[in-house]
């Protein structure tokens, strides 16, 4: 065999590194078509859906299949959530990693619904890798008790897929103004990152670590101006051979949101959902797809 078809279309650089150490020369990973050249370990595919007789020609003609309402949503969401009314600046989402590579696929989409503490918070992420750059937007509404709002734009170039370095870099803008950001590959275990950007009041900073130290554990941390926070997930061996899609969490958090918090997720092929209780009487949900 020549290709790989990755299980669930799920994948990152580690994963498209060990399948051409192994001979592989290609690797099919669904998702949109790319905007520029193919990557030939993570080709792109059609979404399998009921309404393939229609989506399907779409797709051939357009590029276009079930995953473009959802790209659109995500863009237009942030964009138009509280237009017309004045927000005051938030600081950035504390776990988001503007230089993401090791641990991202093709691209993914994320929103994420937060109540408790007087109010509704609205979290958005949206990745989109083209072989060695990929463009991240992250997007906050709704922060504290004055409903303050984020939203930053950037994009990054991994040096490593240039066999440069394990090393990403990443620039952009924000509510605030410069947005730079940076990230290490652990050599397959993971990669620590770190982040700065302008607010109000002068710089901001963070800085964090997703760590995978055995099969289906993660360890992350982030630290940020607000606080930090600290979390375990683990996949229980239920329906393994679906990719044990059932995975518990739960960590504890300092500064903003203080407090433990438990998380379960379920997976369900490329998409995901996540309910978390936290100490601060808060709840939420998040909903992932990942391609």
């Amino acid at each position: 065999m020549r290709c790989v078809a990755y299980p669930l279309n799920r994948h990152d650089a580690r994963v498209r590194r060990e399948a051409q150490r192994q001979g592989l020369t290609c690797g099919v990973a669904g998702g949109p078509a790319p905007l520029t050249r193919t990557d030939p370990m993570a080709l792109p595919a059609p979404a399998i859906t009921p309404w393939d007789d229609t989506l399907l020609p779409m797709r051939a003609r357009w590029g276009v299949d079930a995953r473009t309402p959802l790209l659109v949503a995500w863009v237009l969401g942030p964009a138009l959530d509280g237009l017309g009314r004045p927000h005051p600046s938030a600081l950035p989402p504390r776990t988001w990693n503007l230089a993401h590579h090791e641990l991202l696929g093709n691209g993914l989409v994320s929103a994420g619904v937060r109540a408790g503490g007087g109010g509704l918070e609205r979290d958005t992420r949206l990745a989109w890798r083209e072989g060695a750059w990929s463009v991240n937007l992250a997007a906050r509404r709704g922060v504290g008790p004055d409903g303050g709002s984020y939203a930053g734009l950037g994009a990054a170039l991994n040096l490593g897929a240039l066999n440069l370095a394990p090393v990403t870099l990443a620039a952009g803008l924000d509510s605030g103004g410069p947005l730079l950001g940076g990230a290490v590959a652990l050599g397959g275990y993971g990669e620590v990152w770190g982040r700065a950007s302008r607010a109000p009041d002068g710089w901001t900073w963070a800085w964090g670590a997703t760590l995978i130290p055995a099969d289906y554990v993660q360890v992350s941390g982030a630290q940020d101006r607000a606080g930090a926070q600290l979390g375990l997930r683990a996949a229980l061996p239920w329906q393994s051979g679906e990719g044990r899609p059932l995975r518990l969490g739960g960590g504890y958090r300092w500064g903003e949101g203080a407090g433990p918090y438990a998380e379960l997720e379920y997976r369900v092929g490329s998409y995901s959902v996540t309910a978390e209780v936290s100490g601060a009487r808060r709840f939420g949900v998040k909903f992932v797809a990942v391609w």
